[in-house]
């Protein structure tokens, strides 16, 4: 005897008509293409038991409705990808990751500031499956080295050159990274003892020269009484004989300079005077 879900029963000679359909499956399976600029992955659905719905995720915001899609992607990375099939009556779902490993980035670290004839380091911080480096250093040479080193000729005045590194990885593809450096005339570091900040171009500012290789750097300037009138952490930079735009009188100053050395990682302090001059 059976009973419904009254728990009534069921009378003699009732009847149910139902549908039966076969489960499905929704792996599937995919290749790619790999490109420099753009990867293709193509994915296939083998669309048994009356499948007559796919709907996909492909990540990066692609989707569709096809049995058998394509994927374009531009970002070399993992992606997630999602289907859902149904043949009218019985669905399924299954999701895979998938790893473009083809990323390439060419890249590298160096000083800006550099010396003249001493070797200058280039640490290589490319990613990708890379087979072959070629450095350009702007001054003729070149080297195939992950991490190369290179010598500069001393320029008469400080010299900018570009560095230029190209990569290409195992699929044939090439990437680009470039930096500019300058070289200067010596890296001898000096303090003058004068300036004339009279504007016209030449010595106007008071400043160490050749502070190429210091760390932490910090240049001071004191008047006669002691008061600070300067201070600052680039050497590039210079006092110009003025306090909150006023001009100061010719006189002598105290100056103080405080840095690292880069090389040695000792920590340096120099003092001395100089002279303001209108």
């Amino acid at each position: 005897t059976l009973f419904n879900e009254c728990g009534e029963q069921t009378p003699v000679g009732s009847s149910l008509a139902f549908s039966v359909a076969d489960t499905v499956n929704a792996g599937f399976n995919y290749v790619i293409g790999y490109g420099c600029s753009t990867d293709t992955v193509r994915y296939f659905h083998n669309g048994g038991n009356g499948i007559n719905s796919w709907q996909w995720n492909l990540d990066e915001g692609q989707q569709s409705n096809l049995q058998n899609p394509r994927g374009l992607y531009s970002s070399f990375n993992e992606k997630t990808v999602q289907l859902a099939v149904s043949n009218g009556f019985c669905t399924d779902s299954s999701q895979q990751k998938i790893a473009l490993d083809n990323y390439l980035k060419a890249g590298f670290s160096v000083f800006e500031d550099n010396c003249p004839s001493e070797l200058i380091p280039f640490t290589n911080s490319s990613e990708g499956k890379i087979l072959d480096y070629a450095w350009t250093f702007g001054d003729g040479g070149n080297s195939d080295s992950t991490n190369p080193h290179h010598i500069y000729a001393p320029p008469m005045r400080e010299t900018p050159y570009t560095v230029t590194l190209t990569v290409t990885d195992s699929f044939g593809c090439t990437n680009v990274a470039q930096k500019q450096i300058l070289i200067y005339s010596s890296c001898f570091l000096a303090v003058p003892n004068a300036f004339t900040p009279n504007a016209d171009g030449k010595n106007d500012f008071f400043k160490p020269l050749n502070a190429i290789k210091t760390e932490g750097l910090e240049f001071s300037i004191y008047n006669r009484w002691g008061g600070l009138v300067y201070k600052t952490k680039n050497w590039k930079q210079g006092w110009d004989g003025k306090i909150n735009g006023v001009p100061q009188a010719t006189g002598t100053y105290v100056w103080l300079l405080r840095y690292t050395d880069r090389d040695t990682k000792k920590a340096v302090q120099q003092k001395g005077t100089m002279t303001l001059i209108r």
